[in-house]
């Protein structure tokens, strides 16, 4: 009778747990014309990107005068929702282009891409924001 009681008691937990999680995660949204908003503000560890509407991106890229200093992409998706931090790399995505230092006082630019078709070994993006920050 007892480990029927703390089973229930398991079972409740972890279907609130769940319930909290998924309370908490940012909605994905359709990009309307396949356009963002990017934003950049200083993080602790480096800059954090977001975008409005807050759709899912395949792609971004950090770079300076077309230099790509990061580079994280999917193979054939659109799974990473805002924010995202310069460095980091989230579930789903691979690095392309392992991220380099960026130095203080200097102009960056951050693009999101869409998925659009293809898949590993050819993929198509969209160019769906950019924006420019110095760090």
């Amino acid at each position: 009778m007892k480990t029927l009681g703390c089973l229930l008691a398991v079972t409740s937990l972890s279907s609130a747990a769940s319930a909290c999680r998924d309370a908490v995660a940012p909605p994905a949204v359709a990009c309307p014309g396949d356009s963002v908003t990017v934003q950049v503000r200083a993080g602790l560890s480096g800059p954090e990107f977001s975008w409005t509407p807050p759709c899912l991106m395949g792609r971004i890229e950090v770079d300076s005068s077309d230099v790509p200093l990061w580079l994280i992409s999917t193979n054939d998706s659109n799974q990473v929702p805002p924010p995202v931090n310069f460095g980091a790399e989230p579930g789903g995505m691979r690095t392309v282009v392992s991220p380099q230092p960026l130095t203080l006082g200097r102009s960056y630019t951050v693009a999101v891409w869409r998925w659009v078709s293809g898949d590993t070994h050819s993929a198509l993006f969209f160019r769906a924001g950019t924006a420019s920050f110095l760090q």
